[in-house]
């Protein structure tokens, strides 16, 4: 059996794991986020939880949403805006992708002048945020992409890591019988079995897997799964992986792989 390997480096300097893996993995939860909202990708109730999964990865140092505002589809935004302290952008729609630029230019300009925010957040759908996000990539900061299930796949793999806004919603309704579980895990195994190969050991870390498939699929998530936490989901994988846990606080969590 090989030695256990762990993968703490990624493209940005610190690695970023989502609190699925909170167990073992320490969350850089200094990194400051500038956040920008496509608000006709998102309801306004749904503010709230977006805000907390955010947390998750850091701190969250501005934001702005934007938006044509007269129109009355955004009539209930105003009391949303002034809770968060988001800054409202107006944009007319003289041509169907006039908002998904401001974005860009805004982003962009952020990165080169604030110097203390280390991390790009879009809420939005649109294939042309996958460029943005390679640039912002390229400049060592972190990129986290929060959509539908419509969302380009172009943005979503340009992603460090991308939610999907429908595990937020459904995150408090994972109570399901064991056989809708067990049914839903395995559509998992597929990427597992390509994360395991990729890592090509016997015997790894938790966070060495968790990383390995946040690489191969930015937008991988255990709630698609039914699952809470990663290792629970890996947990139902028993003809897969064995998983073994040390006694340290927080506990490490280690997968074998079993042989056939």
């Amino acid at each position: 059996m090989r030695g256990a390997v762990s993968l703490y480096s990624s493209s940005c300097g610190t690695l970023f794991i989502p609190n699925f893996l909170d167990e073992e993995v320490f969350v850089d939860n200094e990194t400051q986020f500038y956040l920008f909202i496509d608000s006709e990708n998102i309801s306004f109730n749904l503010i709230e939880p977006v805000f907390n999964e955010i947390l998750k990865y850091g701190i969250i140092s501005g934001k702005r949403a934007y938006a044509d505002w007269s129109n009355p589809a955004y009539k209930n935004w105003p009391e949303v805006l002034d809770k968060y302290g988001i800054r409202p952008f107006q944009q007319f729609h003289y041509d169907s992708d006039e908002t998904d630029k401001a974005i860009i230019m805004d982003i962009m300009e952020v990165v080169y002048s604030n110097k203390n925010i280390t991390g790009i957040c879009i809420i939005g759908n649109d294939h042309i945020y996958g460029s943005v996000a390679r640039r912002v990539r390229e400049k060592g900061l972190y990129f986290l992409g929060i959509g539908t299930k419509k969302a380009s796949k172009k943005f979503v793999d340009a992603c460090n890591s991308f939610i999907y806004l429908d595990n937020i919603k459904t995150e408090e309704a994972l109570d399901k019988t064991p056989h809708q579980v067990q049914k839903e895990a395995e559509n998992a195994e597929p990427i597992m079995h390509k994360a395991i190969s990729e890592i090509d050991e016997d015997y790894f870390t938790l966070a060495a897997l968790g990383n390995m498939l946040k690489k191969l699929d930015p937008a991988f998530d255990p709630r698609t799964y039914g699952y809470k936490k990663l290792i629970d989901l890996v947990s139902s994988m028993k003809k897969i992986v064995s998983v073994k846990t040390d006694n340290m606080k927080p506990p490490v969590h280690y997968i074998e792989v079993i042989k056939k």
